[in-house]
């Protein structure tokens, strides 16, 4: 059998979507091996040289690039546990296979080759199943799937993977692909910053955020869920996300004039804004389980359709009386309706309710999005930060500030969140079949790839056709009947028994672990009943992971486990010293699971009597 179909059939099998794809550009023969070479080494390898915009790099040693990919490989450090490996460019496989006898079963590769011709060279001329077929390693190729890691860092990256990451390119990369490799490099820090902002988010907010989840389930009864929405919207008809930055001040007035003729979205922080001058807006988005009331409880809005997730604060959910519209939630509701054939889409809320509103427009077809109150940067000299003169500060806020480019041509002040922002409208503008944006916030940041115009020409120019969303969801039923609701009902009550059977597997874990303490304590060299023991544990692990109640919990023990787990989360080169880590991280994750279901048993209960 010739290589490239061994390869193919492993891909087919393993990576049947990457396979296709890649097939279609083989088969059309998208790609050049003219520039590609390879040769013998002395020790029985293969080095590979490519010439690319007039560079000749060779990528492996002509003598011995075995050893040398050893000595490449053997300068990371490999002792946390799941450690992440983000890789640029994949060459020959010989740096890659090096690295990978170093690490663990559960670490993670995310590996991005950025020339599809490299890439199918060396299917055609050596065997690469066992690299394709290894779970470990999460593929990119640029021409292919390049688009995807951001939402498989979103799926497969946490931030307690952080501290062990590592971040490398083959040898030779950063000279042939450099842009590529400056975006790859881009892209990963923008991952840690997003999970650094989700660990303090979820660590400061992580009892408020499930006790929103269950407070809120009795609203699933008369509601509606985002992929009801996906391409409802007509081509002609454009979404205007309000946003509250300070320039809201000079143009909210203006938006009067786009009633009947777009989507208006409102964030929540934006609402009183629009209502103090009188100002119609069709939806609200809510996400923030500790959003203050103030800014969206308010007798004229009661009944204006809500985009919220199943977290979002429940003070805010009780006194809304409108449909409700749940935007993706990675806690539980997906988990939830997906038992019931109903998938929400991948949308990547970016960290903020702006951002979030683009990815719903986007979702709902949206081919043109104006942005307005977008500033992402100070008022002037001033510490304003948001419409009215308010000033909103964060944590650390003066270390972070910087000096950016503003829409009118100037320098903006700016802070480390708002730039965060800014480069996720920037990278999600860019990607392929994105909407045009125009930004009519007539001040603040500049996001590349908006085309800046005032608020009152975008509407002259685009707020042209009749469209009223009210009219639109009127037409939408609930997304579960009467009998459905039944079911789901059934399945929200199965949290109660979920909840003592955890309890009950918690202790059961607990009195394994300390069992297992002991033996090493007391130097017990008894490997058949320490493996039974393990294997024990393990099944517990498995049972518990596969409970729905187990997110909630996860989530709800994460402030008091999430520094815990880090101190001891290190591998050493002494076996009982590991052990000692692995079950210490245990005993704290159960006795914490035990503590939070005893907590939040009489919230589960009273929640459930509303469903």
């Amino acid at each position: 059998m010739d290589f490239i179909d061994k390869n193919f059939q492993t891909l087919q099998k393993m990576r049947p979507t990457f396979y296709h794809c890649l097939k279609k550009l083989y088969d059309e023969g998208s790609y050049s091996l003219d520039d590609i070479e390879e040769v013998e080494t002395r020790d029985g390898n293969r080095a590979l040289t490519i010439e690319k915009n007039g560079k000749k790099i060779r990528l492996n040693s002509l003598f011995r690039p075995l050893q040398e990919a050893e000595k490449w490989a053997d300068q990371y450090s490999y002792s946390n546990l799941r450690i992440p490996v983000f890789m640029f460019g994949i060459g020959n496989g010989i740096f890659l296979r090096e690295m990978l006898k170093r690490l663990g079963s559960d670490a993670v590769v995310f590996l991005m080759e950025p020339d599809i011709s490299v890439f199918i060279y060396q299917l055609l001329h050596q065997d690469f199943s066992d690299i394709l077929s290894d779970k470990r390693v999460i593929l990119f190729v640029k021409g292919i799937n390049e688009n995807s890691l951001r939402g498989n860092l979103d799926t497969y990256f946490h931030w307690s993977m952080i501290p062990s990451q590592i971040v490398c390119h083959h040898p030779g990369y950063d000279k042939l692909y450099l842009k590529d490799c400056l975006e790859f490099r881009k892209t990963i820090k923008y991952a840690d910053e997003v999970e650094i902002v989700n660990c303090n988010t979820i660590s400061h907010l992580s009892k408020n955020i499930v006790k929103n989840v269950l407070k809120n389930l009795h609203f699933i009864k008369n509601s509606n869920y985002a992929g009801e929405f996906v391409n409802s919207l007509p081509e002609d008809i454009p979404v205007i996300i309000v946003s509250a930055g300070p320039s809201l001040d000079k143009n909210i007035l203006e938006l009067k004039r786009a009633k009947g003729k777009a989507f208006v979205i409102a964030t929540d922080t934006s609402v009183k804004y629009l209502l103090k001058y009188n100002v119609p807006f069709d939806a609200m988005l809510t996400l923030d389980a500790n959003k203050s009331p103030k800014h969206i409880c308010a007798p004229e809005c009661t009944n204006i359709p809500l985009f919220c997730a199943l977290e979002a604060r429940n003070q805010i959910m009780e006194f809304h009386q409108g449909r409700k519209i749940w935007f993706r939630s990675g806690l539980y509701i997906e988990t939830l309706y997906k038992k019931f054939e109903r998938k929400f889409p991948e949308y990547n809320t970016g960290g903020s309710v702006a951002t979030a509103a683009y990815m719903l427009a986007v979702g709902m077809g949206a081919r043109r999005i104006i942005l307005m109150g977008q500033d992402l940067a100070y008022l002037g000299d001033t510490e304003t930060t948001h419409a009215g003169g308010v000033e909103r500060h964060v944590a650390n806020e003066q270390l972070n500030i910087e000096m950016i480019d503003g829409v009118d041509g100037n320098k903006v002040r700016s802070r480390g969140d708002w730039i965060m922002y800014r480069d996720w409208f920037e990278e999600a503008i860019a990607l392929k079949n994105a909407p045009e944006v125009i930004d009519a916030t007539e001040g603040g940041a500049l996001i590349k790839g908006t085309k800046i115009m005032k608020l009152s020409e975008a509407i002259d120019q685009y707020c042209v056709s009749e469209y009223h969303f009210s009219d639109v969801i009127e037409k939408v039923p609930y997304t579960f009947d009467e009998e459905e609701y039944q079911k789901v009902k059934d399945e929200c009550n199965k949290l109660r028994s979920q909840f003592s059977l955890l309890k009950n597997k918690g202790n059961e874990a607990l009195a394994i672990t300390g069992e297992l303490k002991n033996m090493l304590q007391l130097g017990e060299k008894n490997a058949q009943k320490e493996n039974k023991k393990i294997a024990a544990l393990k099944k517990i692990n498995d049972l518990v992971n596969k409970q729905t109640a187990n997110e909630l919990l996860e989530i709800y023990i994460s402030g008091e486990t999430t520094s815990e787990i880090q101190r001891i989360n290190k591998m050493t080169e002494d076996e009982d010293e590991n052990m000692r880590n692995t079950l210490e991280i245990s005993t704290i994750v159960y006795q914490e699971m035990i503590k939070a279901i005893d907590e939040l048993k009489p919230l589960l209960q009273e929640s459930l009597a509303k469903l």
